[in-house]
């Protein structure tokens, strides 16, 4: 690839979490040289969540945090959605406190992580 830019790092990332290959996909965000997108951070907190890897999780998250991208739907949804399958329902309330704006899926994910955790 002649240009790396962030769609492309957000479609690879992407593109390796869709076809099985989750820890590719990370692999990749931590090789990256420049300011993530919001793209990028949703599926890089995705990927650790259907991986269970709080630590990884938590740190992306903070990145995002940082770079002001929390208060973007669907960013804070995949952060709600890491905490819940990796049964911290307890750390969801902070995600739930900073969020500006939170949907039907934002609730959705909440109460069906309280159900099962």
């Amino acid at each position: 690839m002649s240009e790396k830019n962030p769609f492309s790092w957000s479609a690879m990332i992407f593109g390796y979490s869709q076809v099985g290959e989750p820890l590719s996909a990370l692999n990749l965000f931590s090789q990256m040289h420049l300011v993530p997108n919001e793209y990028i951070f949703a599926n890089a907190i995705s990927v650790c969540a259907n991986l269970m890897l709080l630590g990884e999780g938590w740190q992306i998250y903070a990145q995002s945090v940082k770079y002001g991208y929390i208060s973007i739907l669907f960013v804070s949804n995949s952060v709600i959605s890491m905490y819940m399958k990796c049964s911290h329902s307890s750390d969801v309330l902070l995600v739930y406190y900073v969020a500006l704006e939170l949907n039907d899926v934002s609730y959705n994910a909440i109460v069906t992580g309280f159900v099962e955790n």
